[in-house]
């Protein structure tokens, strides 16, 4: 929750943007007036209700990724709701910056937000760019910039280089907020900061703003070499690097061919599709990165060729596909209603109403997700958790070699993201054995972020990497131990424990779940039904 923290800054600060700009027309005029007495909630659904009367109208756009981004600074304590209205105010603001580049409020307010918000969101590029191109507007035409929105440009780019690590940029932007604004906030500290540099680097150059300008468009030449050689790379298994130059390409030339855009999505999505792996571990956001930054590329697709049927429906699917905190599935929902209402082709409209769907399905869910977690004291809940148990089943033993182990449990509940889930040995003195299965997330991560207490701490994460899959959901899963400890050698005889933990979030429902099993010369079963979200735990061990 302390990655939205910056959020409260940028409501003060944005909030000082709101006086610096002339009156708007009437409609906005009264929205204005709402935000002005503190009533952000009101403010963002009068323009929302004005954006869909005037969507091609890029100041009424700006000013509702404004009030919408307000309310997500207030949502410090649902960090859910945060980041629903963040993506909410960031498709505003990217459609009024894809219909009016120069549109100063809708960059310098992308630019704040994209600064302030979590590093996972993959904004922070972004950002730099929208500030550098409001300074710009300024430096040629400085009666569009009023003095309190340039101010706010500078503070917010310093803040953003230094995010980059890009001291020396920070700094020279520093030195000149100094030079501009002698009258400005934090002169000491801003001073101080500026002395020190300069102390460490002599030679540190001054802040200028056309050493920054961005890359002239690609020719049509190089669009098609460019394509070409992307191909060749993907051919020869350098997804990363046909990425990288996909992306470069669209930058230049965000309108300049459908294949482009095609061809990164295509990209990007396999490399997303890869799962879980050892980068995990070094980057705990990463997947949460190419989530936020799979919808950012799907949207530049739609901007660019709104009239592309192809490029609706893969944003409608991936907002529905899309983790819970991406907050895309109404906006899934419209892109492939819009689809199955249009007059694309059938193959498209087919696609899109299974979409629907799956969208529809995932929505249903939410409700008896927010009973579980509001309401988990009245019988309603009940009733959702009993919905929610699937069914027994027995597995067929035959084909077994054994002695074998069987696991038969049941996840009994289902929330918006699949849940960690270990299941491991213990001997009877509760010494750790092995790891029969545990969740990719926690098996990649380790110790950097634990979420599988019972399991992180018996097993000390050994022996884990053999056995990391793909999250398992809601229904009945089994699985075989088949006597052998970490390092592969035969058991002895005795009573060991199967132990399975499970952790959901948003929800924060956990349960750890144990049953004794002797191995042996007889065969036997242990049942175990208590709790929940691990409601069912089945170990039979079969001798010879």
């Amino acid at each position: 929750m302390k990655r939205w923290t910056g959020f409260i800054l940028l409501i003060c600060l944005l909030n000082g943007a709101i006086q610096a700009h002339d009156a708007p027309p009437p409609t906005l005029d009264a929205a204005k007036s709402l935000l002005d007495a503190g009533r952000v909630g009101d403010a963002a659904e009068m323009l929302r209700r004005i954006a869909e009367e005037e969507p091609l109208n890029p100041e009424i756009l700006a000013w509702a990724g404004l009030a919408i981004g307000m309310l997500s600074g207030q949502s410090q304590q649902d960090y859910m709701a945060a980041g629903r209205y963040a993506m909410e105010s960031f498709g505003y603001l990217d459609k009024a910056v894809g219909l009016d580049p120069n549109q100063v409020q809708a960059r310098l307010y992308r630019g704040v937000m994209g600064v302030n918000v979590p590093p996972f969101m993959n904004r922070l590029d972004q950002a730099v760019d929208d500030l550098l191109a409001v300074l710009r507007i300024q430096k040629s035409r400085p009666d569009r910039v009023r003095p309190q929105d340039h101010l706010l440009a500078c503070q917010t780019l310093m803040t953003g280089y230094e995010k980059k690590g890009e001291t020396d940029k920070a700094v020279a932007v520093a030195a000149s907020i100094l030079e501009r604004f002698p009258d400005g906030p934090d002169q000491d500290t801003l001073r101080a900061k500026v002395e020190s540099r300069r102390a460490e680097n002599p030679e540190l150059k001054p802040f200028d703003i056309d050493a920054e300008t961005a890359p002239e468009p690609l020719t049509d030449e190089e669009i098609a070499a460019n394509l070409a050689k992307a191909g060749l790379l993907i051919a020869g298994n350098e997804p990363e690097e046909a990425l990288a130059l996909l992306k470069e390409t669209a930058e230049r030339n965000p309108a300049a061919t459908p294949e482009i855009h095609a061809l990164l999505l295509r990209v990007m999505s396999a490399l997303v599709n890869r799962g879980y792996d050892e980068r995990i571990r070094q980057d705990t956001d990463i997947r949460s990165k190419q989530a936020f930054e799979l919808i950012h590329w799907s949207d530049q697709a739609v901007l660019a060729f709104p009239d592309d049927p192809r490029f609706r429906l893969i944003r409608g699917v991936m907002g529905i596909s899309m983790p819970f905190f991406v907050g895309r599935l109404d906006q899934g929902i419209s892109d492939l209603t819009g689809i199955a209402e249009s007059d694309a082709p059938d193959s498209l409209k087919a696609q899109a109403l299974y979409w629907l769907g799956v969208g529809h399905t995932r929505k249903a869910m939410d409700y008896w997700n927010t009973v579980a977690v509001k309401f988990s004291g009245f019988p309603a809940c009940q009733l959702v958790l009993n919905a929610m148990r699937p069914p027994i089943d027995k597995i067929n033993t035959d084909r077994l070699r054994k002695p074998v182990v069987t696991i038969n449990f049941i996840s009994g509940y289902q929330d918006q993201l699949p849940p960690q889930t270990a299941v491991w040995i213990e001997d009877d003195k509760g010494r750790y054995v092995r790891t029969i299965y545990v969740s990719g997330f926690s098996g990649h991560v380790k110790e950097k972020q634990v979420v599988l207490p019972a399991w992180a701490g018996s097993s000390a994460f050994q022996g884990v990497d053999g056995v990391t899959g793909a999250s398992i959901d809601l229904g009945e899963h089994v699985l075989v131990w088949d006597l052998t400890d970490l390092e592969g050698k035969r058991v002895p005889k005795g009573k060991y424990g199967v132990k399975v933990e499970v952790s959901h979030w948003p929800s924060m429902k956990y349960q750890a779940v144990s049953a004794e099993i002797r191995v042996g010369d007889k065969t036997e079963k242990t049942v175990v039904k208590e709790g929940y979200y691990v409601p069912y735990l089945e170990v039979s061990y079969l001798s010879r």
